[in-house]
Order: structure tokens, then C-alpha cells, then sequence
């Protein structure tokens, strides 16, 4: 069956099972003969799901973990298959379940997600993994439909002579999909709201003619994004795993097993040079002229170190930051750095990390390990603190670099950890940090 002909059944699957939650329910509980529970999930559809995510997978237990803030309770029948699969997070329902039905080849499942703070469920994925005679997965197909637009992942796996996994060649699509009546009504009075304000603001033209056309095309518009995961294997050793993006110069690594003799600090050492040296590396594919005919007064390194896999480098000029100085209420990075993007004389480049980093990260992620991989970004901002700037980027004498996370609320704490003292003196002295 090609990916196509399955979409379309799956999307059929979809509609068909939005209002059978009790009937599922039932007919789980009546066939669950025991429970078994886990703190992380230790039961996924997708082919060698923990490696290619970079997650642990769960340790079944016979007995609930009560003190856990987050588990998933694994309902098996009398064939020790399991056919319900519950994530609870704290609250007494449970957030997500699964429910999930054997054929022959074949494993179906329907997710249902909880609307929260009201209590109804709701139909949120449909999936299906196929089997080879051999058991062996084949491919992975999954539906989300909603109003207006339905979004598809399929997975098809590919094995070596040896029968291992060797390849695993992913389309996610997204196509648009008919409005219910009350949908229609509620989009079309939303973009009636939006006319009527672009008419009092005389904008009512370049409404219609740009943004109105734009609205549509980003909420219906279809879309075809492939990529394709390698499995590299030295002899009978899985060597890496890495994925092949059209986004990306460079493919990422998604697993690579610990070298032999290598330790954690070599890894974490190893992250922190490639990352200076990467960083470096961006800035000079910017323009000679950009970088020498303006004075920049910092460089902002943007990161997410709990799931993102690009970076994002700021450059601030110094006539911006004098601007910014002259209105603002209060003269600190912290109302400043949220700033960073609105005026188009920023030069902000988006980067793929270098593998050393990537390796780390993987590691890191693996544990929770989010603060050293926060760590490592600082210690490669002091390390370019430090450099040399003549030749390569015009500027103030009190330039500084530092590591800016996602998640981070307050920017002087990441300056204070990315800058070091000598740098830290001179920016207190100008009232630019406590």
C-alpha cells in the first residue's frame, strides 16, 4: 500500500473512531487481566523508537509508582499484550491513553488527550504499524486530523543483508482538510474581525491583497517534508545513527555509542572547543564590510538546551544600544536582550551545531542532564570573551558573548556565567549589570 492509499484509510480510521472512547474503554477493561507501570514510557509503535528519539526507556514495575509526579500505567490481556497504555500527570485521570488492537501483521492504536480543566477527551492521533512476516517492523503510519487540516508521519524501514535496521525514510505531510459548519462560521467571523480592523486603520487593501491570502496559505496549505535516518554500522557495532535533513548543511546525530576510554569531562571539553571554533566560523561567512564597518557591542548565542537542535547567533550593534539607552526606563541587558530581533540592523545567523556538541548534547539530554549542557554553552561564550576580535568583528570595548537558553528568565544571570571577571568589572562600572 502506498503512503497515499494509507493516509487516506488512516484519515478514514480517524473520523470514524472520534466518538468510540467508551466503547474502547469498555472493551479494554473487560480483556485487561494485569497492570504493569513504568515512570517513562516503555512502549512506543515506532522501530527502535529510544535510540532515534534519544530517550531512556521506561523499567516496567508490578507496582504503581505513587510517588511519582508522572507515570504510565500498561494494561496486558490474557495473550500478555498490551492493549491500553495511560499517562498520568499528577491529576487523577489520566492525560493521555492509548488504546491498542492486534491483527494479523498489524498493531493499531488510537490516543485520546484530555481537555484540560474540563474533562472531556479528545481523539488527538490514529497509528499503524505493520509487520513482515518475519515480525520484523516494515513501516509506521500515523494521522492527525483536525479542523481544516490533517498532518501525516510515515516511517519506512529498510534492513542490511544481515537484517539489521539500516534505514528509516520519514514523510511528514500536511494536507488541508474541510471545515465543519460551526469551524467555517467561527473562521469566517475571526476574518470578518480582522477586515473590519484593517478598514478603520485605512490598511483594508493591503489587507486583502497580502495578509488575508497569507492567513489562509499558512492554516491550509499542504506540505511534503522527507528526511531519512542512516544506520552506520563498524563490522558487527552500531557506530552511529544520523539523520539526513533538507534543512541542515550537515546530517544529525541522533546516537553515537561512548568511545572507548573516553570520559564525560573529554566530551564535555571536546563540545565546549568545536562550539568557539563553530561560532567563530559562522561569523566570518557574515560580509567583510558588515563586520568591520559596524561597531557591535555583544553577540548573542541562542540555544535550547532541552530540545532544540539549531542555534542562533545575535550580533548588536552599538548605535542600537545607544538608542536603546537614551529611552529606556531601565539601563540593564535584561529589558534589553528582549529587544534582540525587532530592528532589522541586528544580524542574527542560524546554525546547525558541530557534531562534537551534538555528541554531548545526545548524552546529556539522555540524563536530564539540562544544566550541563548550559554549562558547556557558557564556558564556550568565556572562552570567546577571551578572543581577539581585531580582523574579525569591529568592536566596543566592552563587547561581550554569552549563552542565552530558552527557558532562561533572566539574561544577567547568563552573562555573569559567560563573561568573565575582568569583563564583568568593566559592565557594572557602566551599570549594565548588578
Amino acid at each position: 500500500m502506498s503512503p497515499d492509499a494509507l493516509f487516506a484509510e488512516l484519515e478514514a480510521r480517524f473520523d470514524a473512531l472520534k466518538v468510540t472512547l467508551n466503547l474502547l474503554d469498555a472493551e479494554a477493561e473487560a480483556n485487561i487481566v494485569r497492570w504493569r507501570y513504568s515512570v517513562e514510557s516503555a512502549f512506543e509503535l515506532q522501530a527502535d523508537f529510544y535510540r532515534r528519539f534519544n530517550e531512556t526507556p521506561g523499567t516496567l514495575l508490578d507496582d504503581e509508582p505513587s510517588e511519582a509526579y508522572t507515570f504510565y500505567a500498561y494494561g496486558y490481556d490474557a495473550q500478555e499484550r498490551i492493549i491500553y497504555a495511560a499517562l498520568f500527570q499528577s491529576e487523577a485521570e489520566p492525560r493521555l491513553c492509548s488504546f491498542y488492537s492486534y491483527g494479523e501483521n498489524v498493531i493499531e492504536v488510537a490516543e485520546f488527550g484530555i481537555e484540560l480543566y474540563v474533562g472531556r477527551y479528545h481523539l488527538g492521533k490514529v497509528g499503524r504499524l505493520r509487520l513482515g512476516m518475519d515480525e520484523r517492523p516494515q513501516d509506521y503510519a500515523a494521522c492527525v486530523a483536525g479542523e481544516g487540516r490533517a498532518n501525516f508521519l510515515f516511517e519506512g524501514y529498510h534492513y542490511d543483508e544481515r537484517g539489521r535496521l539500516a534505514r528509516v525514510a520519514m514523510i511528514n505531510q500536511a494536507r488541508p482538510r474541510p471545515l465543519s459548519a460551526e469551524a467555517q462560521s467561527r473562521w469566517d467571523h475571526a476574518l470578518d474581525q480582522q477586515r473590519q480592523m484593517a478598514k478603520m486603520l485605512g490598511t483594508e487593501e493591503q489587507w486583502s491583497a497580502q495578509f488575508e491570502p497569507m492567513v489562509n496559505q499558512a492554516v491550509f496549505q499542504a506540505t511534503n517534508y522527507r528526511t531519512e535516518t542512516i544506520y552506520q554500522y563498524d563490522g558487527d557495532t552500531l557506530k552511529s545513527i544520523i539523520t539526513e535533513d533538507p534543512d541542515r548543511l550537515n546530517p544529525r546525530v541522533v546516537y553515537e555509542p561512548p568511545r572507548e576510554g573516553e570520559t564525560d569531562e573529554q566530551v564535555r571539553k571536546a563540545a565546549r572547543a568545536s562550539l568557539r571554533v563553530e561560532v567563530l566560523h559562522q561569523i566570518l561567512q557574515i560580509d567583510v564590510e558588515t563586520r568591520q564597518e559596524t561597531r557591535w557591542c555583544n553577540l548573542e548565542v541562542y540555544f535550547d538546551a532541552v530540545a532544540g537542535d539549531s542555534m542562533l547567533l545575535t550580533l548588536v550593534p552599538e548605535v542600537v544600544q545607544q538608542e536603546w539607552e537614551r529611552v529606556t526606563l531601565e539601563r540593564s541587558y535584561r529589558s534589553f536582550v528582549w529587544e534582540i530581533g525587532a530592528d532589522k540592523r541586528f544580524i542574527q545567523v542560524s546554525f546547525s551545531p558541530p557534531r562534537e556538541y551534538e555528541r554531548f548534547i545526545q548524552r546529556a539530554r539522555l540524563d536530564d542532564k539540562w544544566d550541563e549542557i548550559r554549562m558547556v554553552v557558557y564556558a564556550a561564550a568565556r572562552d570567546l570573551n577571551t578572543e581577539n576580535w581585531d580582523g574579525l568583528l569591529n568592536v566596543t570595548d566592552d563587547f561581550i558573548v554569552f549563552g542565552n537558553d530558552y527557558l532562561t528568565e533572566d539574561p544577567h544571570d547568563e552573562i555573569r556565567a559567560s563573561v568573565p571577571e575582568d569583563k564583568l568589572r568593566m559592565l557594572r562600572a557602566k551599570g549594565l549589570i548588578e
